[in-house]
């Protein structure tokens, strides 16, 4: 993007233009809303773009994703090259929309609870590249009858507790957590065996010490987690403005936990090339062991 004091380059001024041209039309024809953007920005730039489209939804006061997140999370997910990938909280659409825009053919499917979310998902993948599905995501899982390579999302925070019976092998686990760490514990377990999970958590995720959390349930199935990306305070405004973390699940023992945080573009990309060799940096936030 152009710097404050420079003229916008030719590519920033036309994205402009479009959308002051959308407004217009917004405005001639009475219509309000994100959705009603994604109508009257379809088959231009804008649409095709679901980083620009996230920032469009922060700025409706709409579900989004933290652009920190946006920024390193698919460009993480497309170096494992996974040929599946499922996210059983996808709210609008917007993440999972992002994460299949930097792997081609990839199958992939975006669980949704609301009907108003699952129509605006539809919208913003206009080409039909997502499986969408519209219902309870704990009980939708039950019926997603096979596995994947990656699973991902950004599961709801403070969802109230409940009890869950799973079963794992020949044992029974009983788990009694958020609701939101249940999706992410269910849907952990439809990993393939070189799958990986990556989920954003808050940081009482790994505060909570009790038997029956998730966060010991994941051990229990041999899941563990491999890094926790500390994404800063206020990244989720207005929503919370509480700090959160990204974490990576998969599976197997003993491997040392690796640790960041999230930034800006030039700092993501050294982030996620030392996570992937899992190589230290002199800076804590560029990564630890």
């Amino acid at each position: 993007m152009s710097g404050p004091n420079t003229l916008p380059s030719p590519e920033e001024l036309a994205l402009l233009t479009k959308v002051l041209e959308i407004a217009d039309n917004a405005r001639s024809t009475g219509e309000k809303g994100f959705d009603a953007f994604l109508r009257l920005s379809r088959n231009t730039p804008l649409h095709l773009n679901p980083i620009l489209l996230n920032t469009f939804a922060q700025a409706f006061g709409e579900q989004f994703t933290p652009y920190p997140i946006v920024l390193f999370a698919p460009e993480f997910l497309a170096r494992r090259k996974p040929a599946s990938v499922c996210d059983p909280c996808a709210g609008a659409g917007l993440y999972l929309s992002t994460v299949v825009s930097k792997i081609p053919n990839i199958h992939a499917v975006g669980l949704i609870r609301t009907a108003d979310e699952f129509a605006t998902a539809r919208l913003i993948d206009a080409q039909g590249k997502i499986e969408w599905q519209n219902g309870d995501p704990l009980l939708l899982l039950d019926e997603l009858h096979e596995t994947f390579d990656a699973i991902t999302s950004v599961i709801p925070f403070g969802m109230a507790k409940q009890e869950l019976i799973l079963k794992h092998g020949d044992k029974a686990l009983h788990v009694h957590d958020e609701r939101g760490r249940l999706i992410l514990l269910k849907s952990a377990m439809m990993l393939n065996p070189e799958g990986v999970g990556l989920f954003v958590v808050p940081n009482s995720f790994f505060l909570d010490e009790s038997p029956h959390s998730v966060k010991a349930a994941l051990d229990q199935i041999g899941l563990r987690v491999t890094a926790s990306l500390f994404v800063p305070a206020g990244s989720f405004r207005p929503a919370t403005p509480i700090a959160a973390n990204l974490i990576v699940v998969e599976h197997g023992e003993g491997a040392d936990l690796f640790v960041g945080e999230l930034g800006e573009k030039e700092h993501s990309a050294i982030l996620l090339e030392n996570l992937s060799l899992r190589r230290e940096s002199d800076e804590l936030a560029l990564g630890r062991l």
